[in-house]
């Protein structure tokens, strides 16, 4: 219970832009959670607010990888809407860091949920954030892979507008 207050303790300092604080409650909150049964669920909401304090303190590449770690959390815990929204904050984060190639990558992973998930016009967003990455990361193959997936998003963009078609 203690962990758990800590970190939404902490979440709510980050929301607040009170980085020192939310920094001070997931320093009490990390020690606990080791302590605990696995809890991907938890572990993942202290990974973002982890993400949260890096991206304040603009150390993007720290903040990457523990969106990163929450992605791979949230995927344990079944809950997919909420992995594909951490793999956008993810490829931002690796893009502000320099990154675009693994930038790419994440806004793929987060463009493919989105679709999956009936969401056409925000997997179009994403599919052009990454496609920008992947071209200024040099990857021909995440290129090719963007290409099959704004293809993919025209299909189910058609098929969306015939099914509301008289």
């Amino acid at each position: 219970f203690l962990a758990r207050l800590r970190v939404m303790l902490a979440q709510i300092a980050c929301e607040k832009g009170d980085t020192a604080r939310a920094r001070a409650e997931l320093n009490i909150a990390m020690p606990l959670l080791k302590k605990l049964p696995a809890d991907e669920a938890l572990m993942a909401e202290a990974s973002v607010a982890q993400a949260a304090v890096s991206r304040s303190d603009r150390q993007f590449r720290e903040a990457a990888m523990q969106y990163d770690a929450a992605a791979r959390f949230l995927r344990g815990a079944g809950r997919y809407g909420d992995m594909a929204l951490v793999l956008e904050d993810s490829a931002q984060a690796w893009a502000d860091a320099g990154e675009p190639g693994l930038a790419a990558d994440r806004w793929h992973r987060s463009a493919r949920s989105a679709l999956a998930a009936g969401a056409v016009e925000h997997a179009g967003d994403l599919i052009k954030k990454g496609s920008q990455a992947a071209a200024e990361g040099g990857d021909k193959s995440l290129q090719a892979a963007f290409g099959r997936l704004q293809a993919e998003l025209g299909r189910a963009a058609a098929a969306a507008g015939s099914k509301t078609e008289p």
